[in-house]
């Protein structure tokens, strides 16, 4: 359990002054996304999360967010998107963002003040990506359930990102 005002440490070291318990998601990603590039020495990080509500509000059932520091990269996301079927749409990632982050008693908070709550949430992940690493943050908080059928989804829970997820390795590996 957490509390607003408690501090946590983090696997990379880093303490997070917690703002917002309900922002749980992104303290867990944290440990995630360092853990893989620690362990595994990825070319590439993608993390997918139904981070954030502001996303959906942003782009409804239409999109998930794309989140990067690189604005082309995000383009090639956009494009992977349209061939998969999961469309995707950039969000902007601004050193603004992790200045809304800093913390007077810990490294950072896990939410800034007011908005854009979507880029916010990715700047507290993307604290914990090395940034020589390309890094995609998609928040499918917006596409995680359906109301109708689709040709290829049922009503309900749809598990978007596994075709965006085939896509992207599929266009890796050539």
């Amino acid at each position: 359990a957490i509390r607003p005002g408690d501090v946590l440490d983090t696997m990379k070291g880093t303490t997070i002054e917690i703002i917002s318990t309900d922002a749980e998601g992104r303290l867990v990603l944290a440990d995630a996304v360092y853990y893989a590039q620690q362990e595994y020495k990825p070319s590439m990080l993608l993390n997918i999360a139904t981070l954030t509500g502001s996303a959906a509000r942003a782009l409804s059932d239409e999109y998930a967010a794309v989140i990067t520091r690189d604005f082309d990269l995000s383009l090639q996301m956009m494009e992977v998107g349209k061939r998969s079927g999961e469309h995707v749409w950039h969000l902007p990632l601004h050193a603004n963002h992790f200045e809304q982050i800093k913390s007077p008693i810990a490294d950072i908070k896990n939410s800034g003040a007011g908005n854009p709550g979507a880029s916010v949430a990715a700047a507290v992940i993307g604290t914990f990506v090395d940034e020589s690493l390309p890094w995609v943050h998609l928040d499918i908080a917006g596409v995680d359930w359906l109301s109708e059928s689709i040709d290829v989804a049922p009503k309900g829970s749809q598990g978007w990102g596994v075709r965006f997820m085939d896509q992207l390795i599929r266009e890796q590996v050539k």
